[in-house]
């Protein structure tokens, strides 16, 4: 038995599919604080070739502070700007995915619907562009792994392909409304 479609509920849509993936992929991403290490470093780490008597007077001054040079080293990039780029990617997927269902959720039986739809379709392409810029920002100012980043960068724009066909394959409905057909 047959669902109407104006009920039927998501369905296994390829563009869909990938900006789930896309929305997982840079979540964990900004989970993982876009990959950077904030591991256990010593001084030496830090700095190669010290001298002895340097490494004693940092011990020195480690010590009357009640800490050990093997201190954990803050990020050299601040907090905040880690966190409102964080924000911000997640801020797009959230905005992609949710275009895409919106859009999906439109059973157009007339031009305004459809334009109405179109316009979601439209949104959602944008914010493919909005993270796709927003990733080479970051690659551009953060040692983030390459290999990572350029597979997520050709995610978005297969997803970007994804939508445009579907906003094409939206056109034969449109001209259906307009000739009266349906």
């Amino acid at each position: 038995m047959s669902v109407l479609k104006n009920l039927q509920d998501l369905s296994d849509l390829e563009f869909y599919k990938c900006a789930e993936k896309l929305q997982d992929d840079i979540t964990d991403f900004c989970l993982r604080d876009f990959g950077l290490k904030k591991s256990p470093r010593s001084v030496k780490q830090v700095i190669k070739n010290i001298d002895e008597k340097d490494q004693e007077e940092i011990n020195a001054i480690f010590a009357k502070y009640g800490r050990t040079p093997n201190q954990q080293f803050r990020s050299e990039y601040p907090e905040w700007f880690l966190k409102s780029r964080k924000l911000k990617l997640i801020k797009y997927t959230d905005t992609l995915i949710g275009c895409i269902i919106e859009a999906n959720l439109i059973y157009a039986v007339s031009i305004a619907e459809c334009d109405q739809r179109r316009e979601l379709q439209n949104n959602a392409i944008g914010v493919c562009g909005n993270l796709y810029r927003e990733l080479q920002y970051l690659k551009r100012h953060l040692p983030i792994n390459l290999n990572w980043i350029t597979g997520t960068l050709a995610m978005i724009k297969r997803e970007e392909v994804l939508l445009k066909g579907w906003r094409r394959s939206d056109n034969k409905t449109r001209k259906k409304i307009t000739e009266g057909k349906v």
